[in-house]
């Protein structure tokens, strides 16, 4: 399975802010407001991760 490539991670990780907590748009542990752009490009990667998750032989490993 491909995973794909989230370009906004390493931002994210030093803001410690999860993938789940970018979709849900919540603030970084310090307050300041999060990228406009992690949550976009966070859904795309994520509905991008969950399609080869389906198309993979064997789904129910991933979920």
């Amino acid at each position: 399975m491909t995973i794909p490539y989230l370009p906004c991670l390493a931002q994210m990780e030093k803001a410690n802010v999860t993938v789940f907590e970018a979709l849900e748009g919540k603030r970084p542990s310090s307050g300041t407001a999060q990228s406009i752009f992690w949550k976009a490009m966070t859904r795309r990667w994520h509905e991008s991760i969950m399609t080869n998750i389906e198309r993979s032989g064997q789904p129910d490993l991933f979920l």
